[in-house]
Order: C-alpha cells, then sequence, then structure tokens
C-alpha cells in the first residue's frame, strides 16, 4: 500500500507498538495523579511516568529506528529512571535485554554478547531541545499517527517478542503477549486495587519480577521497587 501527499508517494508502513505497554497508558489515563512507583525516596505518579515513557520512546525510535534488528541492552536498576527506559525500549516496540544490575559488568557484557545485544545510549530529552512539554497526552490511548507515534497494536504486534529475561546466560525471548496474559492474571489472583501498594517480589531481570511491574501497573497500584535485602 502507498500513500499520495502533494504528488509524492511513500510506502505506508506499520511502525512497530509495544503492545505490553498498553496498560502503562490506560492507568495513566484513569489515575494520572496516583503514584505508579517507589523506591526509597523516588517516586514518580501515572501521569509523570507515561509523559516521560513517551518522550524516551521517541528518543530511542530516533536513535534505533522503528523497526528492531538487534535486542537493546537494560540495566534492572530499581530506579525510577531505570524503570523509564525499560519502558520506553518496550513501548517504542524494540526488544529489551533486560541485565541485572547486580551481575558483574563483565558477565553483563558477556550475556549481551551472546544476544547480539547494543547499548540503549542515553534516552534522556534535553528540554531545550524543542522536543514539545505539554503534550496532550490524556486524549491519547496509543501513539499519534506522527513521526514518532505507532498508533494502535496489531495482532503480529502482540506475538512479536518484548524482553529477555532470566538467569544469566540462560534467558530467552518472552513476547509482548507473554508478558501482558500473565500480568493480567497475576493481578486478578493478587486482586490488585488502585492505589494499594505492591511490594516486587525479584528483580526485574527475571520473568516473575517483570510480569509482577506489569500487573501493578495494569491494575493502577502503586509498585514498591525490588531491595534485594528485604
Amino acid at each position: 500500500m502507498s500513500i499520495t501527499t502533494n504528488g509524492a508517494t511513500r510506502a505506508a508502513v506499520h511502525r512497530r507498538v509495544g503492545a505490553s505497554t498498553v496498560s502503562l497508558h490506560a492507568s495513566a489515563r484513569r489515575h494520572a495523579s496516583a503514584t505508579a512507583y517507589v523506591h526509597g525516596d523516588d517516586a514518580v505518579t501515572y501521569g509523570e511516568l507515561f509523559v516521560l515513557v513517551r518522550r524516551r520512546a521517541a528518543e530511542v525510535r530516533r536513535r534505533h529506528g522503528a523497526s528492531p534488528s538487534v535486542p537493546l541492552c537494560v540495566t534492572a536498576h530499581p530506579s525510577v529512571d531505570a524503570l523509564a527506559d525499560l519502558l520506553a525500549v518496550l513501548s517504542a516496540g524494540h526488544v529489551a535485554l533486560i541485565l541485572d544490575d547486580s551481575w558483574p559488568q563483565a558477565g553483563r557484557a558477556a550475556v549481551a554478547a551472546s544476544h547480539g545485544a547494543v547499548p540503549l545510549g542515553p534516552t534522556s530529552v534535553d528540554e531545550d531541545s524543542g522536543v514539545a512539554t505539554h503534550a496532550m497526552w490524556w486524549d491519547e490511548v496509543h501513539w499519534g499517527p506522527d513521526e514518532d507515534g505507532g498508533g494502535a497494536p496489531t495482532p503480529l504486534d502482540w506475538w512479536r517478542a518484548a524482553a529477555v529475561v532470566g538467569a544469566a546466560g540462560s534467558g530467552r525471548a518472552r513476547t509482548h503477549e507473554e508478558i501482558h496474559v500473565a500480568a493480567v492474571d497475576l493481578a486478578r489472583r493478587a486482586a490488585l486495587q488502585p492505589g494499594a501498594a505492591f511490594d516486587l517480589p525479584a528483580s526485574t531481570a527475571t520473568l516473575t519480577g517483570l510480569v509482577s511491574l506489569f500487573a501493578g501497573l495494569a491494575a493502577g497500584a502503586t509498585v514498591i521497587g525490588w531491595r534485594e535485602s528485604r
């Protein structure tokens, strides 16, 4: 299919959409001022998190393209900054290779090399760079049809690989559908409610931790970051 605009013809290409992050969009619309995530003194509301993730996802697309070819390395640190990077990679339709920050640097490098992954790179957007800081995000559930957008998820988007998690050297790719279905099921079984505190039981570098994170966000709960010492 092609689209003709002002006499110019261009291919209409579907941009990959991070289907598993749709639940964050919905929670941001319903609970914009509620606290989404807390780790120590670091906290962020659903509205703030959605805006941060959307801006960073746009930067991921600009740096790495709309059609990912290799996984992007993301460190599973419990900070809001690391959380935003992880969600941005998934929201942009890329595959996140989630590396536990407790692994030795040499170990993380070896795992990244085994998966052919590349560094994510900086995702923070300079407020003076011209990027809009007052976007009407609350009027949109999905990416808008602009240069940074991807439209609504298609069935293929749900079946695409989303993240590689697991023990060093033994992780495998999980699809957006696998993560979403497991998260919704966990939220139902745990009877998670909007505003309720929900402690992550494990690092997001594990499938348990990643699914738990999405379960809490899908339910509108306040997710408490994983602390290994507790």
